[in-house]
């Protein structure tokens, strides 16, 4: 069965993330003529590290933080995870090869 959507206007947006792609969707939005808000959460102070490099809030060291730190930590566990997977094979070609591994 055919839904019957009324259409209707997009006049104004909300972007949560003013990132790469949160900044490219907020200007497409724009250049058609959609008012847009762009929200992004930045620190509302300097850490020990940040005060110790003479930074400002206004440095993008500074307002990247939270985005950079998760990053850091996404890397982190995709690299041991890596490595985790790779000790799995490493330990079934054994047991294969050699019978299970006794610890």
């Amino acid at each position: 069965p055919k839904t019957h959507m009324k259409k209707r206007r997009i006049n104004k947006i909300a972007i949560i993330g003013s990132g790469i792609m949160g900044s490219g969707i907020a200007c497409h939005f724009a250049n058609i003529g959609v008012e847009v808000l762009l929200l992004d959460i930045i620190p509302n102070a300097l850490n020990d590290k940040e005060k110790a490099l003479g930074l400002t809030l206004e440095d993008k060291l500074v307002r990247n933080r939270l985005v950079n730190d998760a990053l850091e930590i996404y890397c982190l566990d995709a690299y041991f995870a890596f490595f985790r997977g790779c000790l799995d094979v490493l330990c079934l070609y054994y047991s294969w090869s050699y019978g299970p591994l006794h610890y």
